[in-house]
């Protein structure tokens, strides 16, 4: 199981797309629809999908009239990317059934938290695998509020894991080791370049490796800034509700604590003869037993509070932990990238060498014939590279090219040898 998502603008290019088949180079006429097996719809009145995406485009665009409807509040950007478009693809070995794949999808799009959304489903046979695509309106029609999608790829990739356990088949070693490496706190991301990084290492080939260095540590100095700030922030919120939950209650045991103490060491002669009367009652014991009682209930709402600020504490530490596993892969990513700028510019740095060695004699077939005076170097380069260090002869016969010969001479120039 292999889940793809991209999000974009329109309904109609998205759904004209996945219902068609096609365009080929020098193909004219209508558009045919062959590719596509069966269409389903979710949350929509109609099962044709001309009307399915206008009614997605209708309800993306009144997306202010439907929160105010729902009395939702109209605070926050719109959204600039309603269209929602998943792919799931199974393995060519399988031939899951139509109830299957659409199990399947209610099942990602529960995980997504987009299974009350309006959706469109197509079936499509023009690939050896079988796969369906999704196109979800990420508005919803009764509140009017845009689906998160923050980290989707995380939870499809636990929810491909997992139905591929169900089914009992684990064709993907690569994602269960992946997931397993983020439940113990390691940042993890696939090596397949999606355009965004793509462009960026096209970018980072025009830089030099000092000006790449110096970037990414600004660039993670600004995100160590960033995460210790915004914990910053959740400590003192974090501080102030345990002073709501607990302040209270522990002010008032420490002041019962400190009045009945108080009373135990007051002096002079009528704080004797209380004290003494109290004993022969058996008050004082009492008030013993209730400042102990005090003391056990003031410590346990410390250890409350102590066991409260380790959890947090270990949030924190996690935290800083996934942003320091996250800048060392990009570091390492930075260096993998320059050492293959560098080898690129070895490898063009060698052709313009060996071009320059070359000269172009006016031979009708315009062919490269090495100079007189860089054959030995060029042999001794060879000898010391490893190559096949044999006796390199060269000729040249008239009207072709050029020819080596490696080892041995040709018939001909042993016949001119022998002569």
């Amino acid at each position: 199981m292999i889940p793809v998502v991209t999000t974009g603008t329109s309904f109609r290019g998205c759904v004209s797309y996945m219902a068609h088949d096609k365009r080929r180079e020098g193909r004219s006429g209508p558009a045919t629809s062959d590719r596509v097996a069966w269409t389903q719809t979710r949350n929509l009145p109609t099962d044709n999908v001309e009307r399915a995406w206008r009614i997605m485009a209708f309800t993306a665009t009144h997306q202010k009239e439907l929160k105010a409807a729902a009395g939702e509040r109209l605070t926050g950007q719109r959204c600039k990317k309603p269209v929602y478009s998943l792919t799931l693809a199974w393995d060519p070995s399988q031939n899951p059934s139509k109830d299957e794949m659409l199990r399947a999808v209610d099942e990602a799009l529960k995980t997504l938290h987009m299974d009350g959304r309006q959706a469109v489903v197509f079936c499509h046979t023009d690939e050896p695998q079988p796969h369906v695509h999704v196109v979800v309106n990420r508005i919803c029609h009764l509140t009017g509020r845009a689906a998160d999608i923050k980290r989707d790829w995380i939870k499809l990739s636990k929810w491909a894991e997992r139905y591929e356990r169900e089914t009992g088949r684990i064709l993907c070693d690569l994602r269960v080791n992946h997931n397993a490496r983020r439940a113990a706190g390691e940042y993890v991301k696939n090596d397949n370049l999606t355009r965004h990084e793509y462009e960026t290492v096209r970018l980072y080939m025009e830089k030099s490796p000092d000006q790449i260095r110096t970037e990414r540590s600004l660039q993670q100095t600004a995100d160590r800034l960033q995460i210790v700030s915004r914990l910053a922030y959740r400590r003192r919120i974090f501080e102030r509700r345990l002073e709501e939950l607990y302040g209270a209650a522990r002010d008032t045991v420490a002041r019962q604590i400190s009045a009945l103490e108080g009373q135990r060491s007051l002096k002079g002669l009528f704080a004797a003869i209380v004290r003494f009367t109290k004993r022969l009652t058996g008050e004082t014991a009492r008030q013993e037993r209730r400042i102990s009682d005090l003391k056990k209930t003031l410590a346990n709402l410390e250890i409350r509070i102590k066991e409260q600020r380790v959890t947090f504490e270990a949030q924190h530490t996690a935290e800083m932990a996934k942003l320091k596993n996250r800048h060392r892969v990009e570091r390492e990513r930075d260096e993998r990238l320059i050492a293959h700028a560098r080898s690129r510019s070895e490898r063009e740095h060698m052709g313009l060498k060996a071009r320059l060695n070359f000269k172009l004699r006016g031979d009708p077939a315009q062919r490269f014939v090495p100079r007189e005076e860089h054959r030995q170097i060029l042999s001794r380069d060879l000898s010391s590279a490893g190559a096949d260090t044999r006796e390199k002869r060269w000729s040249r016969k008239e009207g072709r090219g050029a020819h080596r010969t490696l080892g041995r001479a040709r018939p001909q120039e042993r016949r001119r040898e022998r002569d």
